[in-house]
């Protein structure tokens, strides 16, 4: 089933982007990747204690971050967690989202090669 998924980083959408480096893309790349951990962690921390304001900024940053990398099934689901966090409802579904958060970012670490 892994095989039939699109890749979660828009290559196309990076180069239009920032142009024909693939070096320079593979460091924005590594570095979506460290900054993206970074929220998730504090994501699975703030779940915890359902700290709605932390879920809902950090949420709102991996949105942000997701879009100017192209990685648009993140930012669609960073954009569903952060409204969820807003209305303060469905705490099952706000974890099952960051789960399924986190393990998009393993897989586009994956993808790209990142050793972080």
């Amino acid at each position: 089933m892994e095989t039939d998924r699109q890749p979660l980083i828009n290559r196309d959408f990076l180069q239009t982007t920032f142009g024909d480096d693939p070096e320079f893309i593979q460091e924005l790349l590594q570095l979506y990747v460290q900054d993206a951990q970074a929220r998730l962690a504090a994501l699975q921390q703030a779940s915890v204690s359902l700290n709605w304001g932390q879920i809902q900024h950090e949420a709102h940053q991996l949105k942000g971050a997701s879009a100017n990398v192209g990685a648009t099934a993140i930012q669609n689901l960073a954009r569903t967690l952060e409204e969820l966090a807003a209305a303060q409802q469905e705490p099952e579904r706000v974890r099952e989202l960051i789960q399924t958060l986190a393990q998009s970012v393993q897989q586009i670490k994956r993808e790209v090669g990142v050793n972080v």
